[in-house]
């Protein structure tokens, strides 16, 4: 399933009381964070914020908040479904010999009508703000927490190319506001966007780049999917809504963007210009980030729908929107990173962790010191790689339940052979690392271990046999203990 933009989507939530309206005029900033907040710990439903004080568009706040939302946006009924699509594309069949490939040259086919379209006029133009009409402050948002100095964009995909292969570039990219033409991006220096910043330096050129608001929602989060290095992104997506995404040219450079957006800003980075220090910011995972320097993006152009609605990610201590968004993504990464390794079980990333900074991992384990190369590999997955906690659990345990996991902690772990570090890139909002960008990640080791890891025998659970599993469900009645709950696990 796709949709034609956000109002599509929006009009498909309305049917199914997905989503409240706002009529009445609002703060933004604050009062949207608080209203926000409060609608997300109820009934959890996505907001439409129809008057915003002092602003001229309207805003939409936890559009993507719940595993119904999102399966709903990517045209699926579970995220394991997902899971197997996006796989089945990765990883598709072998051609063998002539045959193989006269049976596959029909789906090649099929599937190139999924590429990118290029149209020449588009929804996300209708209003053309250029110049002096370029005025952020119009838009609505505004600092919501007690110490924050920067109102920013927070529910953006960041798209460019990179000068050299001419690969696109994008991903979901929070922009700090530094005044009405100017915003400030921070970004990791291991990220794709650094890598084509550098190969613009390179050229002596500025890094053309454009923030991407609103739009089908699938394609926001398929955006954030990792892809083999020669499937461009955009192709991904018409991939998996089952058509092709439409791009235009950005009006004031050559990025290509989706015609269905809801609002673009435009500009340029310029490598060799004086990096922007920020003030406190609100981070994604529910703290102030200080000190960060960033990029500074001079905006040449604002373009949007009439009567666009403009998405805002509210960041808040604990589950939120982000969080949910990283769900999609870890669930459809698993058995792609299956594939590299054949004994991970499962995983899980907690909200308590911002569904980033800790992973609960089960595997297969079948040799001695196994967990550390499973967590050098999560480390290597670009969406993963500054996991600054990860614990390994053996396959019997449900990493989705962390007393469990906590429990193979405080049973199986000496901590002087089970701990280990290691050096690696930091997120900017990590404001734990002495130096930003530079940190260090830590994983444990909590597994039964083998001979040739512990000198001493190692004991087993407890488990309560079969046979008197079966007679207590033989005799349950007689116990006058009402429904049998079943046997425990």
């Amino acid at each position: 399933m796709s949709f034609a933009g956000l109002s599509d989507y929006l009009d498909t939530l309305e049917s199914s009381t997905e989503l409240l309206r706002v009529r009445v005029p609002v703060e933004p900033g604050a009062e949207i964070a608080e209203v926000t907040t409060r609608v997300a710990q109820s009934t959890n439903q996505a907001i439409v914020f129809e008057k915003v004080t002092g602003r001229r568009l309207g805003a939409v706040t936890n559009l993507l908040g719940t595993e119904r939302r999102l399966c709903l946006a990517l045209g699926v009924h579970a995220l394991a479904e997902l899971a197997e699509r996006v796989t089945g594309l990765l990883k598709p069949p072998k051609a063998e010999g002539l045959l193989d490939k006269l049976k596959l040259a029909p789906q090649s086919a099929a599937l190139a009508h999924l590429n990118p379209k290029r149209v020449r006029s588009a929804p996300c133009q209708q209003v053309v703000r250029l110049g002096s009409d370029v005025r952020l402050g119009e838009l609505p948002i505004a600092p919501a927490f007690l110490g924050e100095q920067h109102a920013a964009i927070t529910a953006a995909q960041l798209w460019t190319r990179n000068p050299e292969t001419r690969a696109r570039r994008l991903g979901w990219q929070p922009a700090a506001v530094l005044d009405d033409r100017r915003l400030a991006l921070a970004w990791s220096p291991a990220s794709p966007f650094a890598e084509s910043l550098v190969a613009h330096r390179r050229r002596g050129e500025r890094m053309p780049v454009a923030l991407v608001l609103g739009g089908d929602p699938g394609c926001f989060l398929t955006g954030q999917f990792p892809a083999a290095p020669d499937l461009d992104p955009v192709s991904l997506m018409g991939l998996m809504r089952g058509q092709a995404l439409e791009l235009v040219k950005c009006r004031t450079h050559d990025v290509e963007v989706p015609a269905d957006a809801e609002l673009v800003i435009e500009g340029f980075v310029d490598a060799e210009a004086e990096l922007a220090q920020l003030g406190s910011i609100a981070a994604p995972f529910g703290s102030l980030a200080i000190g960060i320097s960033a990029q500074v993006f001079e905006v040449t152009a604002i373009t949007e729908r009439a009567g666009a609605v403009f998405p805002v990610a509210v960041f808040t201590p604990g589950a939120n929107e982000v969080g949910c968004w990283r769900r999609a993504l870890e669930r459809v990464v698993l058995p792609l990173a299956q594939l590299m390794l054949p004994e991970l079980v499962d995983w899980s990333f907690p909200d308590c962790g911002g569904r980033q900074r800790l992973a609960f991992v089960a595997i297969r384990k079948t040799y001695p010191q196994q967990a550390r190369r499973i967590a050098g590999a999560l480390w290597a997955l670009a969406p993963w790689m500054s996991t600054k906690l990860v614990v390994i659990v053996d396959e019997a345990v449900d990493v989705h339940g962390a007393d469990e996991v906590w429990r193979r902690v405080a049973a199986n772990v000496y901590p002087p052979r089970d701990v280990f570090t290691q050096p690696a890139p930091a997120d900017w909002w990590d404001h734990a690392t002495p130096q930003a960008h530079s940190g260090a990640n830590l994983a444990i080791d909590a597994t039964a271990k083998l001979s040739g890891e512990h000198p001493r025998d190692w004991p087993a659970e407890l488990v309560l046999g079969d046979e008197v599993r079966e007679l207590a469900s033989r005799r349950w009645a007689e116990y006058e203990l009402g429904a049998d709950p079943g046997p425990t696990s």
